[in-house]
């Protein structure tokens, strides 16, 4: 038998690592031999790549979990929202949630600072606190009459003030009376002394001249007629819970 005769059906394999050493042997392509002469191409072995199924259907089932999961979350929602309707119960339903419930003011922020009385007692406390135990009150006593003798005299500055129809000064004066009074927890006082302030500031920012800047020095004139009287009120409310307490 000749040499020709003893050869094989198919030829040798090529090693593909000698050719493409860089590429992992699961995604090395695969050489198909080339069929000898005499011999019928049918033995050949298809390429795993040329076999690797490409139809959508196939592609389809091989989905992962959670994309089928994420694809049928609305459709079991019995709103239709994807559970937005059941979240929102939860929410509501939560100790804290801003959807059940609004923050509740203390009463003494509910009420304006004309009808409220005239003296916030949480912060006058403080001041109180400053006192020794005899209960004289004398610290509390000295800043009190302090203060008023303090207010009276921005005052009559105040009104000097307005009679030079001066809205910056105006402006400072109620800043630093409303200061004064907030410390001290005198709170319409307060209150008015700020509302003198910002008219006082609005005026000055409009210039010499205009309708708005005369409606601006008028409120704060009606403001200055008030000032006297919660001094005096405060005064005087003040003077009865030292005699009560004192």
């Amino acid at each position: 038998m000749s040499i020709a005769q003893r050869r094989p059906a198919l030829g040798p394999s090529i090693d593909t690592r000698q050719r493409h050493p860089h590429i992992s042997a699961p995604y090395r392509p695969t050489t198909q031999p080339q069929p000898t002469s005499g011999h019928s191409s049918g033995n050949t072995t298809p390429s795993p790549l040329s076999s690797a199924p490409s139809s959508p259907a196939i592609m389809q089932k091989t989905r992962p979990p959670m994309a089928r999961h994420a694809s049928t979350t609305a459709a079991r929602s019995p709103s239709g929202t994807g559970g937005g309707g059941r979240m929102h119960r939860v929410a509501s339903s939560a100790p804290h949630s801003p959807v059940s419930r609004t923050t509740v003011l203390p009463a003494h922020h509910q009420q304006h600072p004309q009808t409220a009385p005239p003296i916030e007692m949480e912060i006058f406390a403080q001041i109180l606190d400053l006192d020794d135990d005899d209960g004289a009150h004398a610290c509390s006593r000295a800043l009190v009459a302090a203060f008023f003798q303090q207010a009276r005299t921005a005052h009559r500055d105040m009104l000097r003030a307005y009679a030079k129809q001066n809205p910056t000064e105006l402006a400072a004066l109620g800043h630093f009376l409303m200061g004064s009074a907030a410390a001290l927890g005198i709170a319409r006082l307060s209150y008015t002394c700020r509302q003198i302030e910002r008219h006082g500031t609005v005026a000055a920012d409009l210039g010499s001249v205009g309708t708005h800047r005369a409606e601006a020095m008028a409120t704060v004139g009606a403001l200055l007629g008030r000032v006297e009287g919660e001094c005096v009120g405060a005064e005087r409310w003040l003077g009865r819970w030292y005699e009560e307490e004192g």
